[in-house]
Protein backbone atom coordinates (compact mmCIF):
# COMPACT_ATOMS: atom_id res chain seq x y z
CA UNK A 1 0.00 0.00 0.00
CA UNK A 2 3.17 2.22 0.80
CA UNK A 3 4.03 1.50 -2.21
CA UNK A 4 1.21 2.50 -4.45
CA UNK A 5 0.90 5.62 -2.65
CA UNK A 6 4.59 6.64 -3.42
CA UNK A 7 3.54 6.00 -7.21
CA UNK A 8 0.97 8.18 -7.39
CA UNK A 9 2.77 10.78 -5.98
CA UNK A 10 5.32 10.50 -8.37
CA UNK A 11 2.75 10.17 -11.37
CA UNK A 12 0.81 13.02 -10.13
CA UNK A 13 4.02 15.39 -9.44
CA UNK A 14 5.42 14.50 -12.67
CA UNK A 15 1.92 15.61 -14.12
CA UNK A 16 2.14 18.68 -12.64
CA UNK A 17 5.23 19.75 -14.09
CA UNK A 18 4.32 18.45 -17.23
CA UNK A 19 1.00 20.55 -16.85
CA UNK A 20 2.85 24.10 -17.96
CA UNK A 21 1.60 24.55 -21.52
CA UNK A 22 2.27 27.92 -23.56
CA UNK A 23 -0.89 29.98 -23.75
CA UNK A 24 -0.09 31.70 -27.12
CA UNK A 25 2.61 31.15 -29.89
CA UNK A 26 2.30 33.42 -32.68
CA UNK A 27 3.39 35.93 -34.91
CA UNK A 28 1.69 39.34 -34.42
CA UNK A 29 0.18 39.91 -37.61
CA UNK A 30 0.44 43.64 -37.70
CA UNK A 31 4.05 44.15 -35.90
CA UNK A 32 5.53 40.99 -37.22
CA UNK A 33 6.73 40.43 -33.46
CA UNK A 34 7.01 36.90 -32.55
CA UNK A 35 5.08 36.18 -28.95
CA UNK A 36 4.65 33.40 -27.01
CA UNK A 37 3.15 33.64 -23.29
CA UNK A 38 2.10 30.84 -21.13
CA UNK A 39 -0.82 30.33 -19.14
CA UNK A 40 -1.09 31.61 -15.31
CA UNK A 41 0.06 29.47 -12.40
CA UNK A 42 0.04 29.58 -8.57
CA UNK A 43 3.16 30.85 -7.61
CA UNK A 44 1.78 31.39 -3.89
CA UNK A 45 -1.14 30.85 -2.05
CA UNK A 46 -1.63 30.59 1.72
CA UNK A 47 -4.90 29.44 1.79
CA UNK A 48 -6.20 30.51 5.26
CA UNK A 49 -9.78 30.48 6.19
CA UNK A 50 -10.23 34.24 6.36
CA UNK A 51 -7.28 37.38 5.37
CA UNK A 52 -5.74 34.60 2.20
CA UNK A 53 -3.16 36.37 0.16
CA UNK A 54 -1.93 34.23 -3.11
CA UNK A 55 0.21 35.36 -6.24
CA UNK A 56 0.41 33.88 -9.61
CA UNK A 57 2.57 34.01 -12.56
CA UNK A 58 3.19 33.78 -16.05
CA UNK A 59 5.81 34.48 -18.08
CA UNK A 60 5.91 35.97 -21.85
CA UNK A 61 8.31 36.68 -24.98
CA UNK A 62 8.26 39.14 -27.47
CA UNK A 63 11.02 38.36 -29.72
CA UNK A 64 13.82 38.27 -27.38
CA UNK A 65 12.06 40.38 -25.04
CA UNK A 66 10.98 37.83 -21.84
CA UNK A 67 8.93 39.16 -19.13
CA UNK A 68 7.06 37.88 -15.49
CA UNK A 69 3.86 38.89 -15.00
CA UNK A 70 1.92 38.15 -11.66
CA UNK A 71 -1.30 38.45 -10.40
CA UNK A 72 -1.30 39.43 -6.67
CA UNK A 73 -4.56 39.27 -4.11
CA UNK A 74 -3.89 40.43 -0.52
CA UNK A 75 -6.13 39.79 2.70
CA UNK A 76 -8.95 38.27 0.87
CA UNK A 77 -8.90 41.44 -1.38
CA UNK A 78 -7.32 44.71 0.19
CA UNK A 79 -6.47 47.76 -1.90
CA UNK A 80 -3.51 48.52 -2.59
CA UNK A 81 -0.74 49.80 -4.88
CA UNK A 82 2.78 48.62 -6.44
CA UNK A 83 5.17 51.90 -7.29
CA UNK A 84 7.78 51.21 -9.59
CA UNK A 85 10.55 51.93 -6.86
CA UNK A 86 8.91 48.79 -4.61
CA UNK A 87 10.54 45.75 -5.56
CA UNK A 88 9.72 41.94 -6.36
CA UNK A 89 12.61 39.71 -4.58
CA UNK A 90 12.52 36.27 -5.82
CA UNK A 91 15.41 34.21 -3.88
CA UNK A 92 16.88 30.82 -4.99
CA UNK A 93 18.40 27.48 -3.39
CA UNK A 94 21.97 29.02 -4.36
CA UNK A 95 21.53 32.22 -2.11
CA UNK A 96 20.93 34.39 -5.12
CA UNK A 97 18.23 37.01 -5.08
CA UNK A 98 16.59 38.60 -7.99
CA UNK A 99 15.15 42.38 -7.29
CA UNK A 100 12.76 43.12 -10.02
CA UNK A 101 10.75 46.53 -10.32
CA UNK A 102 7.62 46.83 -11.97
CA UNK A 103 7.09 48.93 -15.83
CA UNK A 104 4.41 51.08 -13.94
CA UNK A 105 2.80 52.10 -11.02
CA UNK A 106 -0.26 49.97 -10.51
CA UNK A 107 -2.93 49.79 -8.45
CA UNK A 108 -5.75 47.26 -7.69
CA UNK A 109 -8.85 47.47 -8.79
CA UNK A 110 -11.75 44.53 -9.14
CA UNK A 111 -10.88 41.21 -10.63
CA UNK A 112 -7.28 42.18 -11.78
CA UNK A 113 -5.75 39.35 -9.77
CA UNK A 114 -8.12 36.77 -10.15
CA UNK A 115 -7.32 33.57 -12.49
CA UNK A 116 -10.78 32.70 -13.65
CA UNK A 117 -13.28 33.42 -11.71
CA UNK A 118 -11.86 32.57 -7.65
CA UNK A 119 -11.56 35.76 -6.38
CA UNK A 120 -12.76 38.01 -9.51
CA UNK A 121 -15.26 40.21 -7.13
CA UNK A 122 -12.23 41.82 -4.89
CA UNK A 123 -9.55 44.00 -5.84
CA UNK A 124 -5.95 42.33 -7.29
CA UNK A 125 -3.46 43.34 -9.20
CA UNK A 126 -1.74 42.22 -12.88
CA UNK A 127 2.14 43.37 -12.32
CA UNK A 128 4.65 42.68 -15.31
CA UNK A 129 8.60 42.96 -14.92
CA UNK A 130 11.63 43.16 -17.61
CA UNK A 131 13.88 40.10 -16.64
CA UNK A 132 17.52 40.86 -18.13
CA UNK A 133 19.20 37.85 -19.50
CA UNK A 134 20.98 36.93 -16.11
CA UNK A 135 17.78 36.82 -14.45
CA UNK A 136 16.30 34.46 -16.88
CA UNK A 137 19.50 32.56 -16.52
CA UNK A 138 19.20 32.50 -12.63
CA UNK A 139 15.87 31.36 -12.99
CA UNK A 140 16.69 28.38 -15.38
CA UNK A 141 19.53 27.26 -13.45
CA UNK A 142 18.49 27.07 -9.71
CA UNK A 143 15.01 26.45 -7.35
CA UNK A 144 12.65 29.64 -6.52
CA UNK A 145 12.25 28.92 -2.77
CA UNK A 146 11.28 32.29 -1.12
CA UNK A 147 9.31 35.66 -2.81
CA UNK A 148 8.81 38.98 -1.22
CA UNK A 149 6.50 41.53 -2.91
CA UNK A 150 6.30 45.33 -1.10
CA UNK A 151 3.39 47.43 -1.73
CA UNK A 152 1.65 50.22 -0.45
CA UNK A 153 -0.87 48.00 1.96
CA UNK A 154 2.03 45.71 3.56
CA UNK A 155 4.59 43.94 2.45
CA UNK A 156 4.16 40.08 1.65
CA UNK A 157 7.02 38.44 2.89
CA UNK A 158 9.08 35.39 3.53
CA UNK A 159 6.20 33.95 0.36
CA UNK A 160 7.88 29.97 0.72
CA UNK A 161 7.17 28.74 -2.61
CA UNK A 162 6.03 24.79 -3.09
CA UNK A 163 8.09 22.40 -4.56
CA UNK A 164 5.89 21.93 -7.32
CA UNK A 165 5.56 25.61 -7.48
CA UNK A 166 8.45 26.04 -7.99
CA UNK A 167 9.68 23.56 -10.98
CA UNK A 168 6.48 25.13 -12.61
CA UNK A 169 8.24 28.22 -12.69
CA UNK A 170 11.71 26.81 -14.11
CA UNK A 171 9.16 24.59 -16.90
CA UNK A 172 7.34 27.91 -17.68
CA UNK A 173 10.45 29.84 -18.29
CA UNK A 174 11.91 27.17 -20.63
CA UNK A 175 8.95 26.84 -22.59
CA UNK A 176 9.30 30.45 -23.59
CA UNK A 177 13.27 30.68 -23.91
CA UNK A 178 13.10 27.55 -25.72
Amino acid sequence: MKRLIYVLFAFASIGAVKAQKLDKKNIEPFTNESVTSTKYETLFSDSKLFLSSSVAFKFSRINNDVSLSIKVIIDDGKDFEVRTDQPFFLKFSNGEVIELYPRENIYSSIGKGAVGLRLSGVPGAEIEYDLSKENVNTILKNELISARLNNSYKTLENLDIKKKNSLLFRKAIELVTR
